[in-house]
């Protein structure tokens, strides 16, 4: 114990260094040294546990297990609770090397929980060998890529086990995707490597920033998410749901189209209220579907399907803007939405005149952050900020003249 108290008593001399009198070679000097050293007191945890649950201590102080044990006095998680005593006792029994070298801060706690996954289920001959390699490089390349060596090697020295971890992982796979109370969609989900590979190159495909883009890559991913799902959708093949293409479904009442006020909000059939500069986005080129009602609830009529931008339409609009119109974006017409100027609740005319392509990113900005798109009579396109001050708006931005403009 007085080991662990001199080791206390350096920790609490340790954090009480005022670190303004440090410079950024000597933080970086004891960063290095600190994270070795957190691998040695990993090492000895991983020691202390062995003899511990090798002892029996966890059944002697009334746990059903080790890892129950951890789980209660040192309140681990139970995942991890189960892999320290499994990381224990490898390190103790057959990867003594692994748990030297973490004992000598050589690797970090995480290369040594890797090596003992590799190694488990392998034929006791071959895990020296596999051992010593996965060592080896352990001691040059951080988790993420020990763990793609370790998938190499597993392919190279035990293929049939290697086939049933990849099968194991497509079993594994799952998406999760929930509305949320807030009107958001929660998703989370597990892919097989070669699906998660198409879905990592579509992503990347479709997140590339634009010119003067202010969003986050975790955003830009979010909005190629959508933009490839909007795509899929337009396709011209979806597969039917309820008897018809699939579709995105808005319930609106006329006032709130209109912008009055007191007028209930539109709600989508997912997530629930839309806030109006939502509304007005999804609604510059969609179907409309006219619903008469008496009161809330007893239908009087529907009327037919009609399209805001008739396809014709559409098809001149991307002949002359050829992608969206905001200044310094390439993005193609595939990739955009037929933006009307002046909205069409709001009078505005569905007209080549009135009509521009703006991509999803650009069409959020115009609708939801007060962006301006307008043509001159250069046929030039002008994107203007909006003012916070309320002061006149000022031109940000200009597209070059060119086929575009056209």
């Amino acid at each position: 114990m007085r080991e662990v108290e001199g080791l206390r008593a350096a920790l609490t001399a340790l954090a009480a260094v005022p670190l303004d009198r440090l410079d950024d070679a000597a933080l970086g000097g004891e960063l290095v040294e600190l994270f070795a050293l957190a691998g040695q007191l990993d090492g000895a945890i991983s020691a202390r546990l062995a003899a511990f649950d090798g002892h029996g201590g966890a059944s002697a102080d009334g746990a059903v297990s080790t890892a129950s044990w951890l789980r209660s006095a040192c309140l681990l998680g139970p995942g991890e609770a189960r892999q320290r005593v499994l990381v224990a006792r490898a390190l103790d029994r057959t990867l003594t090397a692994t748990g030297a070298a973490l004992d000598a801060g050589d690797i970090a706690y995480r290369h040594a929980a890797l090596i003992t996954r590799a190694v488990e289920d392998l034929p006791g001959e071959v895990i020296p060998g596999m051992e010593a390699a996965l060592l080896r490089a352990a001691r040059l390349c951080d988790p993420a890529r020990l763990g793609r060596e370790v998938t190499r090697l597993r392919h190279a020295i035990a293929p049939q086990l290697a086939a049933g971890d990849a099968e194991a992982a497509f079993d594994r796979r799952a998406l999760y995707a929930a509305s949320t109370f807030g009107g958001t969609v929660d998703v989370a989900g597990t892919l097989p490597g070669d699906g998660g590979a198409t879905v990592l190159t579509a992503l990347h495909a479709y997140s590339a920033p634009t010119p003067g883009d202010t969003r986050s890559p975790a955003q830009r991913r979010a909005d190629a998410l959508v933009e490839i799902c909007s795509r899929a959708l337009q396709s011209a093949t979806p597969p039917e749901s309820g008897g018809e293409r699939p579709h995105l479904s808005v319930v609106v009442d006329l006032a709130e189209l209109l912008g009055r006020p007191g007028a209930a909000p539109a709600e989508l059939g997912w997530t629930g209220p839309l806030t109006t500069p939502a509304l007005l986005r999804l609604a510059c080129d969609a179907s409309i579907v006219r619903v008469l009602t008496a009161g809330e609830s007893e239908i009087l009529d529907v009327g037919r399907r009609t399209r805001v931008v008739p396809a014709a339409l559409r098809r001149a609009v991307a002949l002359r803007d050829r992608g969206c119109v905001f200044p310094g974006c390439d993005r193609p017409p595939q990739w955009c939405d037929a933006h009307h100027l002046l909205h069409w609740a709001h009078g505005g005319p569905t007209t080549l005149a009135n009509l521009a392509l703006l991509c999803g990113h650009h069409h959020h900005l115009v609708h939801d952050s007060g962006w301006q798109i307008s043509r001159d009579h250069h046929r030039r396109w002008h994107a203007t900020k909006p003012d916070p001050t309320h002061q006149p708006a000022q031109p940000a931005a200009t597209s070059r003249a060119g086929p575009r403009a056209a």
